[in-house]
């Protein structure tokens, strides 16, 4: 396939080219019709600039073509609003489809036709449109690096983007202390919101690296070696790898919990069948003796 430019036309594989067409949200928003079903349900954002940001261009170096953009909804947020109403006043057609009913592409010899009805003309029953290309505009989709995931311990939310600890309060940082993310890894973004992030997690970084002392985490798991049985149902468990076997003076080979790697879950004193795990200020005991008080005394 080529596509060549000239001073007055473009030529597409040996053929001039006068009218293009954009397809949005192909393969985005998509409705999950099962469990089983995986779909992209999220919007992109990016794309809606990019095929605008590609027309507008596109008319700046070939004045003799004719766009028609058939869109869900149009998300040029920001100061690309102004980027939306230069393509609206150079002629670019924007027509409004509907989600239960997209745009049918008709292929007939090399001459494609565009079928659609428009939301914004409820009077027309239905448009059809004679175009040279048709250009499918799709979505973000994450990398696939469960390895990746595993080894930092990240945790990735259903649509597979890594996800913060918190999108307003924490939007770089992750459960893990001093790992943290920036970028398209996640979610959809543009550039300028990618290197916005990825100068906040950068100032998040510096924070820790110029520090000469670490405080950690107090409230994180201990091991009673005198109840531990060694099951390593604990060591199965913990998401960080926190928990190693040390040999103990007349106890011999139990459990020990490493308190830099601990960041105090509690899911190793969930398992723990001898109760010999516990949550430093939140022990089970602890726990039992607030239940009693508030059950009036009743004993557990």
């Amino acid at each position: 396939m080529a596509l060549n430019g000239h001073s007055d036309k473009l030529v597409f594989n040996g053929k001039e080219i006068r009218n293009i067409a954009f397809i949005y949200c192909v393969g985005s928003r998509q409705k999950r019709r099962s469990e089983e079903e995986s779909v992209n349900e999220y919007c992109s954002r990016y794309c809606c600039n990019a095929a605008v940001y590609v027309t507008v261009k596109m008319l700046e170096k070939y004045k003799n073509l004719r766009f028609y953009h058939l869109y869900r909804d149009i998300r040029t947020y920001g100061k690309n609003e102004l980027m939306y109403e230069q393509a609206s006043r150079s002629g670019v057609v924007f027509m409004k489809y509907d989600e239960d009913d997209p745009p049918k592409v008709l292929v007939n010899g090399d001459q494609l036709t565009i079928r659609a009805r428009d939301l914004l003309t409820p009077w027309v029953n239905e448009i059809e449109l004679p175009v040279d290309i048709v250009v499918l505009v799709t979505g973000m989709v994450p990398r696939r690096n469960e390895q990746l995931n595993r080894m930092f311990k990240i945790s990735a939310g259903t649509d597979g983007f890594c996800l913060e600890t918190h999108p307003k309060l924490k939007p770089v940082e992750t459960n893990i202390a001093g790992l943290f993310i920036g970028g398209a890894c996640q979610g959809p973004k543009d550039v300028r919101e990618t290197i916005a992030s990825a100068l906040a997690a950068a100032s998040k970084a510096s924070t820790v690296a110029l520090r000469e002392q670490l405080e950690l985490e107090p409230f994180v798991a201990y091991v009673d070696p005198g109840r531990c049985d060694l099951t390593k149902k604990c060591m199965a468990e913990c998401p960080y790898e926190a928990i190693e076997i040390k040999e103990y003076p007349d106890v011999g080979k139990k459990a020990w919990v490493n308190e830099a790697k601990c960041k105090g879950c509690g899911a190793c004193v969930a398992v723990c069948p001898t109760e010999a795990m516990q949550i430093r200020g939140l022990s089970n005991i602890q726990i039992r003796r607030m239940i009693e008080a508030m059950g009036r005394g009743v004993k557990i």
